[in-house]
């Protein structure tokens, strides 16, 4: 276990000008000084076969500062700032880590920490982050988009001996709304199909236009007269090529066409999908899995996307209760994506789609669509 240093503490960057977030990013936060506090997290590793195990915590790095923990009875936090490798300690205890991390957790819910009306949506401050982010010397509540990962953990294990072995990690978080894992994109995500149908174009405006857009009205009602919806093209090359490196271009059209379908008379869920898509796409786990896989490994429809620089395939999820549990491995993430998952529909007049519309002579409808994650209550 880590010795504790006798050097003086250094300054840190100053916690983030601006501290307004949503609930998602202050979970991120919230992830952060919560296992400080616990010392410990409920893990599913490579190695479990079914029980989701408590492990003690050997160190959490956030950005260019670890902490690392001496034993499970200690109080004291060692945290190592680098590139100079200062070192200082900081004792839970005496800035009342654990009593600030509950307050914390129901000022993310409630929305702020003050007794004021607050607005149902947008973001909100919470002034005790503030103070508890000077505390632990943290400079960031929300790690970049382009990061690998939110954090680094490492955590005791039987066959890591005593040089555990680093998991980068992604934090998602149910505190807030479904977190999302593939977002619509107004230029990037849509997909154009071609409408064959002996309707008037006028008759079909009738169903859905510019001014009403209703993509499952337009395809429903569409199907019931007889209209074949033939994929066209993607809006945008690069989400096409993002695709094309898991070979499931040809496949995404077929479910968004199922989404806005009433086929599936239920919600748009994995296995939903499954279900409506299973006899004409013999392949549906394995390309399905392949998709969600690469967009919880940091794929987007709207930048290029190489497949040899992952993000972290661990996830730290954080359900509606403030619970923390991380799923270690690349399997393990599969399963939970795969039974997580379902298809949400993006707003119709923020994406421009969902809507019959002549070009060149022929007639077309985009479609558009995002993937979320179901809520998740964790067992300990």
């Amino acid at each position: 276990m880590p010795t504790i240093p006798s050097k003086k503490k250094k300054l840190l960057p100053k916690f983030e000008e601006s501290t307004k977030g949503n609930k998602g990013e202050w979970s991120e936060f919230y992830a952060i000084v919560k296992l400080l506090s616990d010392g410990s997290l409920n893990i599913l590793d490579r190695d479990s076969i079914t029980d989701i195990e408590n492990k003690l915590l050997y160190s959490v790095k956030k950005d260019n500062i670890t902490f690392s923990f001496i034993d499970k009875n200690d109080d004291n936090i060692i945290c190592t700032v680098f590139p100079s490798n200062e070192s200082f300690t900081i004792s839970k205890n005496s800035i009342r880590l654990k009593e600030g991390v509950s307050k914390l957790l129901k000022c993310i819910k409630r929305r702020g920490c003050e007794d004021k009306d607050k607005s149902s949506s947008g973001p909100f401050d919470i002034s005790l982050a503030e103070e508890m982010a000077s505390n632990l010397h943290i400079s960031t509540k929300k790690s970049p988009s382009l990061e690998k990962a939110d954090l680094t953990i490492r955590f005791q294990s039987n066959d890591t001996g005593s040089n555990p072995k680093p998991h980068d990690v992604s934090i998602k978080s149910w505190l807030g709304a479904n977190p999302t894992l593939f977002n619509a994109s107004l230029h990037s995500s849509r997909l154009i199909f071609k409408v064959i149908s002996d309707q008037s174009f006028e008759a079909l405006q009738k169903i859905s236009n510019i001014d009403n857009r209703d993509a499952r009205k337009a395809i429903t009602e569409g199907m019931e007269y007889g209209i074949k919806f033939v994929f066209q093209d993607y809006a945008d090359s690069t989400f096409k090529s993002n695709l094309e490196q898991i070979d499931v271009q040809n496949f995404i059209p077929y479910i968004a066409l199922a989404h806005f379908s009433r086929k599936l008379n239920k919600a748009s869920t994995s296995m939903a999908l499954r279900e409506s898509l299973i006899n004409s796409h013999p392949s549906f786990d394995h390309k399905w899995k392949s998709f969600l896989q690469i967009c919880a490994l940091g794929m987007t429809a709207k930048s290029p996307y190489n497949i040899e620089n992952n993000i972290s395939d661990n996830f730290l999820v954080v359900d509606s209760q403030g619970q923390l549990c991380c799923y270690i491995g690349r399997n393990r993430l599969e399963n939970i994506l795969y039974d997580q998952s379902f298809i949400d529909t993006p707003s119709a007049k923020r994406h421009q789609y969902g809507y019959f519309y002549q070009k060149d002579g022929e007639i077309y409808i985009d479609l558009n669509f995002q993937v979320r994650l179901k809520p998740k209550k964790i067992k300990t």
